[in-house]
């Protein structure tokens, strides 16, 4: 479910050439020098091998500068450029002279392994089913596949409110249906199967799998079957699963509610009956396909498919966790589930994300049905909803994400949209250039994108143990933390990665001195951090368009349909606005991130300090 955006958009701007200036001092590696816009940079990057500095190392060729990067061609060579022009932090512990207090927390990474593993392919992106039409959704729109790519195998579902409402898929030439009932200004959105083959190719440029919905509500199984075919045609081993209509437990909500589209009668029963002729005819067509339903948060209607005689099912769940969105004088309003920054950052509100996904894991277990959350986000209120695009969102996602995987929970999709930044959702990961009624061919990502991109990019691997202990020697699980959670996942090749997510708030709470205590020694670390200073801070990704709106003109354009080059890569964000390091996309890898200043080989200990409100990322290679 993705409402419109009725109200503004915050707008914001980036620095392009100004140095960045961060409300934590760290001190610099090194200071780029400029010569004739040439940055050479001294003794910076690479350890030196002994020959004087360094001074004869091949340096990549300058891009221009607004060429797109290209990471692939030469090998790294894209983002070692970047790196290289960007002023990164050095990241290290307190400075003992320093008068800046302080919060220590002490977090110890066990051996032991919780059970649960951490999947590349968990972390995605949920879109309408109406969006298969857009001709943007392709390989060719670098933007996306940039933003895409970044999730590093990303899983993408297509559904939404529109699969059942207003979504139309034929491979003939037929006129859509006439007795639809449709709001005020809807249209049915058609979608053939050249769609499906675009899809196809950015799924292969993203290296990323791909759940596709079918219109249940239509009543239509061999249309929806025919669909399945093509997408098995086009997408091959990167289709995930087709999910069977979306959110069946709101098809009735009363006979006023615009949303309804059948009967009050309509119940749990019907629904298992009706999936049950759907999936015959999928089956028919795509015999192994892997059926995922029924994408809702009520557990009566998760029973509907894990108790059905029907296998090879995914058990589709959705949540957002702030959605009371009703007038507080109705009976039953419930305060503590209204969109505010305060529960945003609670800890009893990720105490109901565990309840929920709990059950979920609960209602398949012992079974090889897995759990695939197909849409979330921080909110689905209605209107100008700007909490869901602020540094507390994406710190508040970027915890979802791993909290729910550690949970057992297979993907994770946060609900998106190709619509503008401005008049477009503000839930949305990513937006475009241009106007509703004209959209852009660029598209950028907002802050919750960003903390997606850089939680979701980890490799595979195992959940390990995690306990953190505060300064007053309370001592609680890594993911039951009242301000601070950590978790901490073990990769085939024996490299960690730990998360540490502050929810402690960054207006006016001290740096975290933040201990890690690792299960045997190591030969180096590196860190990147999402910060910023301001809880309902959002990055400035409109100002990321060459054509940036003007004070009473909120429509952007981008003349040569490209946001992500290498001007707005190397460009720092400024000052105190949520960012990664200091920058936007792309997010560099553990090899190109900064060092932690003071580990040698064979430490089993890592310190540094760390801003309030974010999300850090520690990276360690283990001691050969």
């Amino acid at each position: 479910m993705i409402p419109p955006h009725q109200g503004s958009s915050r707008p914001s701007t980036l620095h392009r050439v100004l140095p960045r200036h961060r409300r934590m001092s760290f001190p610099r590696a090194c200071v780029p020098l400029a010569f004739i816009g040439l940055l050479v940079l001294a003794g910076c990057g690479a350890p030196d091998d002994g020959d004087g500095g360094g001074g004869s190392e091949e340096r990549p060729e300058t891009p221009g500068a607004s060429a797109p990067w290209n990471p692939d061609e030469p090998s790294d060579d894209g983002l070692s450029w970047i790196a290289g022009q960007r002023d990164l932090p050095t990241p290290g512990p307190a400075d003992p002279e320093s008068q800046d207090p302080g919060e220590a927390v002490s977090l110890i990474v066990g051996d032991g392994e919780t059970g649960t593993s951490y999947e590349a392919t968990g972390a995605g992106i949920s879109f309408e089913a109406t969006d298969l039409a857009d001709e943007r959704l392709s390989a060719e729109n670098s933007d996306l596949v940039r933003i895409l790519g970044g999730l590093d195998r990303p899983t993408l579902r297509f559904g939404g409110n529109t699969v059942d409402r207003r979504f139309f898929f034929t491979d003939r030439d037929e006129k859509v249906p006439q007795d639809w009932p449709l709001r005020p200004g809807e249209r049915i959105t058609t979608v053939a199967p050249e769609d499906l083959e675009r899809l196809a190719g950015l799924a292969e440029a993203t290296d990323a799998q791909v759940i596709i919905s079918v219109n249940l509500a239509a009543e239509d199984p061999d249309r929806a079957a025919t669909m399945a075919r093509y997408a098995d045609e086009y997408l091959g081993d990167r289709l995930a699963g087709i999910m069977v209509g979306n959110e069946p437990n709101g098809y009735y909500l009363g006979e006023s509610n615009p949303l309804t589209i059948k009967g009050p009668d309509w119940d749990t029963q019907d629904y298992q009956a009706d999936l049950a002729e759907y999936v015959a005819a999928i089956r028919a067509e795509v015999p192994e396909v892997t059926i995922a339903g029924p994408g809702a948060f009520a557990p009566a209607w998760w029973r509907a498919v894990t108790e059905s005689e029907i296998t090879g099912t995914a058990l589709a769940v959705h949540q957002y966790p702030l959605s009371e969105c009703s007038d507080p004088a109705e009976p039953g309003y419930l305060p503590e589930q209204t969109p505010t920054i305060a529960n945003l950052a609670a800890p009893e509100t990720r105490g109901r994300v565990d309840h929920l996904v709990g059950t979920a894991i609960d209602t398949v277990a012992g079974t090889d049905t897995p759990v695939w959350i197909t849409e979330t986000s921080v909110s689905s209120c209605q209107g100008s909803n700007e909490l869901t695009e602020t540094l507390a969102a994406g710190v508040f996602s970027a915890d979802y994400l791993l909290r729910t995987q550690h949970l057992g929970v297979e993907r994770v999709d946060f609900h998106s949209s190709l619509l503008p930044c401005f008049g477009g959702p503000p839930m949305s990961l990513l937006c475009s250039s241009g106007s509703l009624q004209d959209p852009g061919e660029a598209f950028v990502p907002r802050t919750n994108g960003l903390a997606l991109s850089l939680a979701g990019s980890l490799p595979s691997g195992q959940f390990l143990d995690t306990t953190l202990r505060s300064e007053d020697g309370s001592v609680t699980g890594g993911a039951e933390g009242e301000n601070v959670t950590a978790w901490a996942i073990r990769h085939d090749d024996g490299t960690l990665s730990i998360v540490v997510i502050d929810f402690r708030t960054p207006e006016d709470a001290d740096p975290l001195d933040l201990s890690i205590e690792l299960p045997g020694p190591i030969s180096s670390a590196s860190t990147s951090m999402l910060s910023g200073d301001d809880w309902s801070g959002n990055y400035p990704e409109t100002t990321l368009f060459d054509g940036a709106p003007e004070s009473r003109n909120r429509i952007t354009h981008d003349s040569d349909g490209v946001a992500l080059d290498n001007r707005s890569a190397t460009a720092a964000v400024g000052e105190g606005l949520p960012s990664v390091d200091g920058y936007g996309l792309p997010l560099l890898p553990p090899e190109l991130q900064p060092q932690v200043t003071g580990v040698q080989p064979g430490d089993t200990t890592v310190s540094l300090r760390t801003a309030p409100g974010a999300v850090t990322v520690v990276s360690t290679s283990p001691q050969q």
